[in-house]
């Protein structure tokens, strides 16, 4: 109990909301270090923004993707980021890219 007090006590909100968000977006991405994709966050008074990328292996294609909302839902705002990426083609890359990666 002491422990989790002193903790808590040094804990930065932002910037745990701002990490939560790109773990939970590159995790629903299955983004990996052979895959050009990237996530950046930000928080501004509550508010988390969240800019996201993905490319094909030769960067002739990128879909670039922001959602923006509650801090508080770091984890909605990661998901949603992920699936509007995806829905732009971003599944059909991801496919492409598995299958140089496997080769």
């Amino acid at each position: 109990l002491e422990t989790q007090r002193l903790l808590a006590s040094i804990n930065d909100s932002s910037a745990y909301h701002v990490a939560e968000a790109q773990r939970i977006f590159m995790a629903a991405m299955e983004g990996g270090c052979r895959v050009p994709l990237g996530c950046y966050a930000e928080e501004v008074g509550g508010q988390l923004r969240l800019f996201g990328y993905l490319a094909t292996a030769d960067g002739a294609q990128e879909i670039r993707e922001v959602v923006e909302g509650s801090a508080a839902q770091a984890k909605l705002l990661a998901d949603m980021l992920a699936q509007k990426i995806l829905k732009r083609g971003g599944d059909k890359i991801l496919l492409a890219l598995r299958g140089k990666v496997r080769s």
